[in-house]
């Protein structure tokens, strides 16, 4: 690609953003961002104007990122972009490829790599834990699983965690490896370098990753670079298809899935994964086959539970604040139990 030409980027939601961060960090220039949408014609997303994809048929050859968030719908802009645009999409840049060029760029690899030694001989194993030591399901099955491991004697299993103030157990205080992390930009190019000096210095390892976020991809593209010095294991918490292809973009560069679910299972393997590279970790809970469900008593209060982290990305715990004053405002009786802690 000739980095002397604008990009255009498709697409104004959350993504976009994403994109705008990653084109940024690698110092080159935005011409506009088109939308289907005719809503949103005229807004300004990160100082830039959003305008109708007509415009593609006078820069037809101008290089696009495609940054939408459903991935079963990329496909379909591709074919919108060139039967009503005739665009050529042989100048899109995926979305996968903008990140790849983008961490690659700040992940410092020569001087990294560079500090990597042949004597090391005993494997490393690191848990991805993205979002911090903060109550949540997936943090706390990351802690519980890394105690178990650490019991049974295996001493160089750790947590890969952004920094942060956490109360973290005794058994895992020197289990953790923490990295720098700002929380005003979700690329950091500070954080890039910290995370890939850390995994460089931790190598030969195996790695866990259980979010198809930075930490996977500064794995990948080191894996890209010395194969034999680490392996990726992904745990697939949420079963949608957008979910289980965000982290397909990285198949080649993936040991071995573990699924929470049969039916994440099921997806990978109709996405085109063997059978013997994918595994489940179904936990059944027993229960009757037919709930008699009572939501209202008159005598006593609705009760209402919330397990998760607090925050709005992810779990939009800002719903639960509407979700609230509709109660109120119906006058309903109820009891609300949060178990959970975060920003938001």
């Amino acid at each position: 690609m000739n980095k002397d030409n604008n990009i255009i980027i498709y697409g104004s939601g959350v993504r976009c953003r994403r994109a705008i961060e990653a084109i940024n960090l690698l110092n080159w220039s935005i011409e506009c961002i088109v939308d289907s949408n005719s809503k949103k014609w005229g807004n300004i997303v990160c100082g830039y104007e959003v305008v109708s994809p007509a415009i593609l048929e006078k820069m037809k050859y101008a290089p696009i990122v495609i940054a939408i968030a459903d991935s079963t719908q990329v496909a379909e802009v591709r074919e919108k972009l060139q039967q009503e645009y005739n665009y050529d999409i042989q100048n899109e840049i995926t979305f996968t490829k903008l990140l790849d060029l983008m961490y690659l760029e700040c992940m410092d690899m020569e001087q990294n790599l560079s500090r990597t030694t042949n004597d090391r001989k005993e494997n490393s194993v690191l848990f991805e834990c993205s979002d911090g030591l903060v109550l949540g399901g997936i943090e706390a099955w990351t802690q519980r699983v890394v105690e178990e491991i650490i019991s049974a004697g295996c001493n160089n299993t750790y947590i890969i965690s952004p920094e942060g103030e956490y109360d973290v157990p005794i058994t895992l205080r020197n289990h953790m490896i923490y990295y720098k992390h700002s929380s005003n930009e979700y690329y950091d190019r500070n954080m890039i370098r910290d995370v890939t000096n850390k995994i460089v210095g931790n190598m030969p390892c195996t790695i866990i990753t259980s979010h198809a976020d930075s930490l996977l991809y500064i794995a990948s593209l080191i894996k890209k670079r010395y194969p034999g010095k680490i392996k990726i294991i992904s745990v697939i918490h949420g079963g949608t298809y957008n979910i289980c292809d965000a982290y397909l973009e990285k198949d080649r560069y993936i040991d071995k899935y573990i699924g929470v679910s049969e039916d994440i299972r099921a997806i990978l393997i109709q996405r085109g994964v063997s059978k013997e590279r994918v595994a489940h970790m179904t936990c059944p809970v027993k229960c009757d086959l037919n709930l008699t469900r009572k939501y209202s008593k008159s005598h006593e209060p609705l009760k209402i539970g919330y397990a998760g982290r607090i925050v709005r990305k992810q779990k939009r715990a800002d719903l639960i604040i509407k979700f609230i004053a509709e109660l109120e405002k119906r006058r309903i009786n109820y009891i609300l139990e949060i178990a959970g802690d975060g920003e938001y």
